[in-house]
């Protein structure tokens, strides 16, 4: 007897070994040919959330892993895996609202983990939050075509160390949103299937 799975068939027998050709299975098909727009995502940062509606544009880091050589007796080195991963900062680029609150939200941040101009603690009624409270979590919410969320970027212990400015001109005739950019350095990353557990312990 044919085994119809075996040979790409499932279903409607036309012949030996002549599968329908409205029912074969391809085993190299995805699942969806359906591609990832740049659109379909959603920034959940909740130390930030004034920000995080504005957000226009945000990207997934690249990794980098360190590579030693190994020496050898010929005129090729031996490559081994090295012992650090590096990751390109995460980019986030947002429209400034006119109170200029998430613009401030992140100066904010960035004034009170160092001694921007005092060294006050927080506690005592300056800016200085506690070093515990320094890092914050963020997530990208990635979606189908449909706009549900499928996959979710978190990443870990995120610090905000650049936060660009604008300029005013007053020569524009057409009024046009001011787009600010900041960069944040995390400790890791990974993208995770929602509803499904991670193969880690946190």
């Amino acid at each position: 007897m044919v085994n119809y799975i075996e040979y790409g068939i499932t279903g409607g027998y036309t012949g030996p070994f002549v599968p329908d050709a409205t029912r074969v299975i391809n085993r190299n098909q995805p699942d969806t040919n359906n591609y990832l727009n740049s659109n379909y995502f959603k920034l959940v940062f909740s130390r930030l959330p004034t920000m995080t509606y504005f957000c226009q544009s945000i990207n997934i880091p690249s990794l980098n892993f360190g590579i030693t050589e190994q020496a050898t007796r010929f005129g090729l080195n031996i490559k081994r895996p090295g012992t650090h991963y590096n990751f390109d900062p995460l980019n986030i680029s947002f429209l400034l609202d006119e109170s200029i609150k998430n613009w401030t939200e992140i100066f904010t941040w960035m004034e009170s983990i160092a001694n921007y101009e005092v060294d006050t603690p927080i506690k005592s009624g300056g800016p200085i939050i506690p070093h515990e409270d320094v890092h914050s979590d963020a997530r990208i919410l990635i979606t189908n075509s449909a706009f549900v969320p499928k996959y979710e970027a978190v990443f870990r212990d995120v610090l905000p160390y650049s936060l660009s400015g604008w300029q005013f001109n007053s020569t524009e005739t057409d009024s046009r949103p001011i787009v600010v950019q900041a960069s944040f350095t995390f400790t890791s990353f990974r993208i995770e299937e929602l509803g499904k557990q991670t193969s880690y312990v946190d």
